[in-house]
């Protein structure tokens, strides 16, 4: 008798129950925001995420579902003439992940078609100034609010050629009365006038136009021809040295009617900071070399004069002044050596 051995096939099965997600999207209505009126078409935006992806997106005004959206950028452009000026309404979202876990968030938005054709008031007190901030230049404007309750900005002007035309210089929010400009020249004027815009995207009438001069005499400054020679003026109240000295003449007296002089200028301190002219007293003292009484031999002679007034001039400085009641005295030339007085430029 035959015997056949039958294979046995053991099979085993094991079973793994893969981890169910359980984590919600996270969800945001991004735009716009709760508190906000709102009118004619306004976009809701929502921004959401999840770790294994989104499946969808529901809006609803007022609990009433208005759209399914299934696709990034997730976004509903609510009509809101339909609804009545006056009225409230909750904006709600729901994300869904592709596990159908959910996240929801809510708004209030109020409905506002009026319509409104005034234009805001324009923006009183526009005022400005040159300033030279950490070596660089800048003019600084500011403006007192416009009477409108409604402005949504200000709109910035600028000028380069005295007012003959205006250009868009930039815009800020309703919050910001100032502004500060950086894209100058020195020694250039610039104009600058402003208006506002309202919700409703009306714009109102400029403001009255101001003109800034970018220049102070503040900084070093150089007396032409006296090459170690300079002058400090002060950048808070534009004062000037009490007493400033310059030596003229010869470095020795060696041959006959050499001359070692002495230029003393007693300031009165400071400067116009409209014109930027100030003034003060000069002494001139010199010592010639030259015969004695008898002519029997050379000595040092010292003569002096008498107390003249003088003004000295920076309005300009590449031709900053100093210059002579009499008319005895040659006028005495600086130039602005573009350092503060601490020797830092101004334009690094």
């Amino acid at each position: 008798m035959k015997k056949y051995l039958l294979p046995i096939i053991l099979l085993a099965f094991w079973s793994c129950e893969e981890e169910k997600d359980t984590t919600p999207p996270t969800v945001s209505i991004s735009s716009p925001v709760s508190g906000q009126n709102v009118n004619e078409i306004v976009t809701i935006t929502v921004t959401t995420q999840d770790n294994e992806g989104i499946n969808r997106v529901e809006f609803f005004i007022d609990d009433s579902l208005v759209l399914t959206d299934t696709e990034s950028p997730y976004q509903y452009d609510w009509n809101t003439t339909q609804y009545e000026d006056g009225s409230e309404h909750i904006v709600k979202v729901i994300s869904y992940d592709n596990s159908d876990n959910t996240a929801e968030v809510q708004i209030n938005l109020s409905v506002d078609n009026t319509i409104d054709e005034d234009a805001p008031d324009y923006p009183t007190g526009l005022r400005g100034f040159f300033t030279l901030n950490n070596g660089n230049p800048r003019i600084q404007i500011s403006w007192y609010e416009s009477a409108s309750d409604d402005v949504s900005e200000y709109h910035i002007f600028r000028t380069t050629d005295l007012g003959q035309s205006f250009d868009s210089l930039s815009k800020v929010g309703a919050s910001v009365l100032s502004f500060s400009d950086t894209t100058i020249i020195w020694q250039e004027s610039f104009g600058y006038k402003i208006r506002a815009k309202d919700q409703s995207t009306n714009t109102g009438e400029f403001s009255d136009s101001i003109f800034i001069q970018c220049y102070k005499p503040s900084g070093n400054w150089i007396f032409s021809n006296y090459d170690s020679t300079t002058i400090c003026v002060q950048p808070t109240n534009y004062s000037i040295p009490s007493t400033i000295y310059l030596n003229m003449g010869n470095d020795t007296l060696s041959s006959m009617f050499d001359t070692i002089a002495e230029m003393t200028l007693s300031s009165e301190s400071y400067l116009d900071s409209i014109n930027w002219i100030g003034n003060g007293w000069m002494i001139y003292n010199y010592t010639v070399f030259e015969f004695n009484e008898d002519s029997s031999g050379l000595e040092t002679v010292n003569y002096g004069g008498l107390p003249e007034y003088y003004s000295i001039n920076l309005s300009n400085p590449d031709s900053g002044t100093i210059s002579f009641s009499s008319g005895d005295y040659d006028t005495i030339h600086l130039v602005h050596s573009l350092n503060d007085c601490d020797g830092e430029k101004f334009f690094p």
